[in-house]
């Protein structure tokens, strides 16, 4: 039987992505129903959608699953696309008062939405 285990490094590396998508979206709750993974330009996203409960902003958490950086207006572009028809009942708005980012990987951030 062939077991496999993490080098030390690799299992600190683990926890060490988890803890930052932990840290980009502390505080809020993620919205189940509005998971996606798109592709736009030849690159594939995964987004998912949180907020803060009782409130309006939507906040996306965006990443880049090739892990290259976003680009921060395709972001923003294939963000709004997919929430507006998810949870928007006024015009949408974009709230980059909002935004977070991890300052240890360029491929994801959260962005903020109002509608």
């Amino acid at each position: 039987m062939k077991k496999s285990f993490l080098t030390f490094s690799a299992a600190i590396a683990v926890v060490a992505a988890f803890a930052d998508v932990t840290d980009l979206v502390r505080g809020l709750t993620l919205v189940d129903e509005n998971r996606a993974k798109i592709t736009a330009n030849a690159r594939e996203y995964a987004l998912d959608s949180y907020v803060v409960p009782f409130e309006q902003p939507y906040y996306i958490h965006i990443r880049a699953l090739d892990g290259k950086p976003l680009e921060l207006n395709e972001a923003q572009k294939i963000a709004a696309e997919y929430i507006a028809p998810r949870g928007c009942t006024s015009p949408l708005k974009r709230r980059a008062d909002l935004d977070r980012y991890d300052q240890n990987d360029a491929s994801q951030a959260v962005l903020g939405f109002e509608c």
